[in-house]
Formats: structure tokens, sequence, C-alpha cells
């Protein structure tokens, strides 16, 4: 029997689309995969939460990144944002404990 662990990583963004069609989906897909072979982390971007958390609910982990504080100093929301996800990559790297079959969604 294969015994190869899978590391899926769902991303999702905390705003009002996620209780409805994004919502459904990945709660369909965790259901689908929770009795499988797959270590599952949702990730919540622009989370509300005051600061990074990780919990366990129902044997899925999930990891929530609050949104970043404003820079005063620029006015470019675009460039704002590529700060955000570009210092969302550094932070699962910390967070991510096994780096070996990773699939990110």
């Amino acid at each position: 029997m294969d015994t190869t662990f899978m590391n899926l990583y769902i991303f999702n963004e905390t705003r009002r689309g996620a209780e409805y069609g994004v919502g459904t989906y990945i709660r369909e897909l965790i259901g689908a995969l929770k009795n499988s072979n797959i270590n599952i982390c949702v990730v919540s971007l622009i989370s509300d939460k005051l600061q990074i958390q990780t919990e366990e609910i129902d044997g899925i982990k999930h990891l929530y990144i609050p949104k970043a504080i404003a820079d005063q100093r620029t006015t470019d929301n675009k460039k704002l944002w590529e700060l955000y996800f570009r210092n969302v990559v550094y932070l699962l790297r910390l967070h991510i404990p096994d780096k070996t079959n990773l699939i990110f969604i």
C-alpha cells in the first residue's frame, strides 16, 4: 500500500465571495479529500485576525494571514498588494514544516 503523503495548501481570501462559490468549492474539496493520505491546510489571506494564527479544525490545519498595515509612504495600491503577496511567500516558508510533495491551489 502506498502511504505517500501529499501536502495540499488551499488559498482563500477572507472576503464575501469566500462564503459562496469559492467557499463551497473549498468545503467540497476538503470533504472529498478528508480521509485520504493528503495533509490539508487552508490558508486564509486578508484575514481579519490581528496576527498570523494557526488552528486545527476537524483534522484540517488553518493558517490565517492578516491584511497588511498600509504603508503611508506610498499611495500605489498595486505595489502594496504585490508586497503583501510577496511577504505571504516568505511567511509560508516559515510555516510549512514538510517541504516535500507540495501542491498549492
